[in-house]
């Protein structure tokens, strides 16, 4: 029987896979990766009042940022401004960024690309246990080529262009979607399409009343979802019922059918990890209703939903087989 867990708690240490600390910050790892493609990995960080991480990019991955608490100056491809809890970032391979933080500050991160965790150990175990390794240039080449290489362009990140939130790149403001969708009981709203996540998947917020219930099959790809606000059910096959409130994960693996209910109207959910295109299914679905509307029945949704491999198998009010 599998025994990962399922709800996660980022203000319990004991939930946390590993952790690092030090004088200006602290960080937990929560979720490793679950693909040789380094997706969803994700972590947290605490950066305390005054800490600087200097400007600089990677040549692999992307990295997903989504402000819990506090407040911070960000640094984004050229441009600075300031970001708020409830808005995300999202930087691609070689994109400058560095933070200010003005505040404790925290936020949870979730990497696509890349293996953030295993290299930033591997850089501790190698300064705590053979640090003139590091003074090897063959060695820190190979190292790079393995673990991702991070430059730092040495240039002062107060004289970088400020300007509003909304005007950063990879910038998703609270509030600020792509695309939304409204059906009874639900709001869906598109962060990020899949092009702007390197064609691997989706990021999505959706607001439920209360008692919407969403069931999923066994799905190939694993679920890593945040609750943002209120509070959710959790039934998992093969599991007791579990609840997870404001501020926890929700981190279900693969090929696991399993169904979440709003226990709260205005419950609000992350989901770091939509692989199907739901963007396209939502789409033809509001198109048909328009022309359409009587076509729009249960053995419509059905096909749709086979047709984009959605996993959803009953959504409160919206398709019940």
């Amino acid at each position: 029987m599998n025994t990962e867990r399922i709800i996660l708690d980022p203000k319990d240490p004991t939930h946390a896979i590993s952790a690092v600390s030090g004088k200006e910050d602290s960080a937990h790892s929560f979720v490793q990766n679950v693909h040789i493609s380094g997706n969803n990995e994700m972590n947290d960080y605490i950066a305390y009042e005054g800490t600087s991480i200097p400007l600089h990019t990677h040549d692999k991955g992307y990295e997903l940022f989504y402000v819990q608490e506090g407040e911070m100056t960000a640094v984004l491809g050229g441009y600075q401004a300031k970001v708020r809890p409830g808005d995300m970032l999202l930087i691609p391979p070689a994109m400058p960024h560095g933070f200010t933080y003005g505040k404790e500050t925290v936020w949870w991160e979730v990497m696509n690309g890349m293996f953030m965790w295993d290299g930033i150990w591997s850089l501790d175990r190698i300064f705590e246990n053979c640090p003139e390794k590091y003074e090897d240039k063959a060695f820190r080449d190979q190292f790079e080529r393995r673990k991702g290489q991070v430059s730092y362009p040495q240039f002062p990140m107060k004289a970088v262009t400020k300007t509003e939130a909304e005007n950063l790149p990879g910038f998703s403001g609270k509030g600020r979607f792509y695309k939304t969708y409204s059906f009874p009981g639900i709001q869906c709203r598109l962060r990020y399409p899949k092009w702007e996540m390197a064609g691997r998947k989706e990021i999505w917020e959706f607001e439920l009343d209360e008692q919407i219930a969403v069931s999923f099959t066994h799905y190939v790809s694993h679920e890593l979802i945040a609750v943002t606000q209120g509070s959710v059910k959790v039934e998992v096959q093969g599991r007791d019922p579990m609840t997870a409130k404001k501020g926890q994960i929700i981190n279900i693996p693969n090929f696991t059918a399993h169904k979440l209910t709003s226990l709260e109207s205005g419950t609000t959910l992350q989901d770091f990890n939509v692989q199907f295109p739901l963007m396209l299914l939502l789409d033809e679905l509001v198109f048909t209703k328009k022309q359409d509307p009587q076509n729009v029945d249960k053995a419509f949704l059905k096909e749709r939903f086979d047709k984009y491999q959605c996993p959803y198998t009953e959504i409160t009010g919206i398709f019940v087989p």
